[in-house]
This record gives structure tokens, sequence and C-alpha cells, in this order.
């Protein structure tokens, strides 16, 4: 199979959108936490799942934000991030 054929299966906007996805998987999982990345995977996998199977399959890109939305108004430092506090002057 030459370059052509590979051509049309990845485009930039794919990969812009698995980034994205990406990043929201990163903060859902906190910034400071490698092992909380695993999990916040499949708890943004299953949202995106559970959008296209019980909801509208156009909501599948939003979810994974939708996601994170939550994730910031509920723990704003991630599912295993810490939390840190600022000393006030």
């Amino acid at each position: 199979m030459g370059a052509g054929g590979l051509r049309g299966r990845a485009g930039g906007d794919d990969l812009f959108e698995q980034r994205l996805r990406a990043f929201a998987v990163a903060l859902v999982g906190g910034l400071d936490s490698l092992g909380g990345v695993v999990p916040a995977a499949l708890l943004v996998a299953a949202v995106e799942v559970a959008s296209v199977r019980w909801g509208n399959p156009l909501l599948s890109d939003v979810s994974p934000f939708l996601c994170l939305l939550v994730m910031l108004l509920v723990r704003p430092w991630g599912l295993f991030g810490t939390k840190e506090e600022l000393e006030r002057v």
C-alpha cells in the first residue's frame, strides 16, 4: 500500500479531536497524578458511550468536555490530584 492509501485515514481534524479528548482525560484524572489517567479515561469513555447509546450520537464530541466541566465543578484538582493550598500574604 502506497502513501496515497494512508492519506485519507486520519486527517488533521481527527488528530486534533483526539488530542482534545486526551486533554480532557488528563484534567479529569488530575494533572499531577499519573495513576488517575486510566480511571479518568474509563470514566470519560463511559460517559461518551452512554451519550451515544441513550442520547444523541452527535453529543459524543461534546461529552468529554461535559464530563470535564462537571469534574471541575465538583473536584477542581481532578480525581486523584492533590489539593494545593496557596499561602496568603
